[in-house]
């Protein structure tokens, strides 16, 4: 069965590579049957054809570099973008606070640093948070 076109490449090179190994060691004898005779031929052939090719396909990898590179450009300038864009609207969020939402945002980031002291140990007495969870047990009474 042939190669899929998307892994040609990357399939074929690991075998290439088993050859190769295989003809260094010397495993190319009379006892090797017909079609790896035949085999053996057409890698030559191919090898040859390739090597002749060889600019060609250099232009090819260069090519596929500078575009993935570009690439990778584009996805980091884009992350940058999304990121100011988060950050320009919490800017504006904050902006457009009004006072009750702001005491609001601050009355919850201090009943997430008690519940963060409770789950840790005891607050301080003397700690805002202290009192504030003093006052939030009274009012729950």
């Amino acid at each position: 069965m042939g190669n899929m076109s998307y892994c040609r490449f990357e399939n074929t090179s690991g075998d290439l590579i088993d050859c190769q190994e295989a003809i260094e060691n010397g495993e190319m004898s009379v006892e090797m049957s017909e079609y790896e005779r035949e085999g053996l031929e057409i890698i030559l052939n191919c090898c040859e054809e390739i090597y002749h090719m060889s600019d060609e396909i250099r232009d090819a990898l260069k090519r596929w570099d500078d575009n993935d590179e570009q690439m990778k450009r584009e996805e980091e300038e884009e992350l940058e973008r999304i990121e100011e864009e988060k950050r320009l609207a919490e800017e504006e969020r904050q902006a457009n606070l009004t006072d009750e939402e702001i005491e609001t945002e601050n009355t919850s980031t201090d009943i997430k640093k008690i519940v963060l002291e409770v789950l840790s140990g005891c607050p301080e007495t003397s700690s805002p948070q202290y009192k504030l969870l003093n006052n939030l047990r009274q009012f729950k009474q």
